[in-house]
């Protein structure tokens, strides 16, 4: 992996910003990029989709199980929706397109 030093995006702060991200501060700099290897690139998607079948398991583990619903302290209210979540079989964009969730990890 290899850091390298690039010229902000003119304004980028109010670009994020009228994006809704104010907490970018600290947080999103634009004065560098980093150039990987595909290798690096492989390594980093496996570790992704490894972490994301442990966020499943570990959803699945507690969507209809309210003892570890009330560990999380998720209100009773709100539950069913939740449940309800869970099973949608497709993801649904702001623009209103969607994706089957077959596809999306």
């Amino acid at each position: 992996m290899e850091r390298k030093s690039i010229k902000p995006r003119d304004n980028y702060q109010r670009i994020v910003e009228n994006l809704g991200f104010t907490f970018h501060k600290d947080y999103w700099l634009e004065d560098a990029c980093y150039a990987l290897s595909m290798s690096e690139v492989e390594q980093i998607e496996k570790a992704t989709a490894e972490c994301y079948d442990m966020y499943c398991q570990a959803v699945e583990k507690c969507l209809y199980d309210d003892r570890r619903l009330d560990l999380l302290r998720i209100p009773q209210k709100v539950r069913n929706f939740i449940a309800a979540a869970g099973k949608k079989t497709t993801f649904r964009f702001t623009d209103g397109s969607t994706l089957p969730l077959s596809t999306v990890s």
